[in-house]
């Protein structure tokens, strides 16, 4: 959605900006530039968590044994520097939140039931990958 909204960035401006369509009180509807620039940002961020999402939706292929590699390169992903102070709280936010949510799933432990680990270690494609080990 942010993506199509970047695209059309210059219909929306003029379209607000047109007096016979917006009307002049309602002139603050129209985004400023840092705005825009946010917005930008903010897709980019973005970008690997719909990547993901579309690969996890897949049913044409196994995706438990995906996990942890994925969850890797979004918590890989977060550490990406933006300008923006409101992009880097968001993106500490969501590192928090990949870290606290996939823990349990992303990393070994003895006592633990670790399908996703164990799917991973046997799948081809993830041979060389390295499994944390939780202590």
């Amino acid at each position: 959605m942010i993506k199509r909204f970047l695209e059309q960035r210059w219909p929306v401006t003029a379209t607000l900006s047109d007096p016979e369509v917006t009307k002049a009180a309602k002139h603050y509807l129209d985004m400023r530039a840092d705005q825009w620039s946010i917005l930008g940002d903010l897709h980019q961020a973005l970008e690997p968590f719909e990547q993901a999402t579309v690969f996890l939706s897949g049913e044409a292929y196994v995706t438990v044994s995906v996990l942890p590699p994925l969850v890797k390169g979004l918590q890989k992903s977060t550490q990406k520097a933006f300008e923006s102070a409101l992009i880097a709280t968001f993106q500490a936010a969501a590192a928090a939140e990949i870290a606290s949510r996939w823990k349990v799933e992303t990393t070994y432990d003895e006592d633990g039931k670790n399908v996703c680990i164990f799917a991973a270690a046997l799948d081809p494609r993830f041979r060389n990958t390295q499994v944390p080990v939780h202590r």
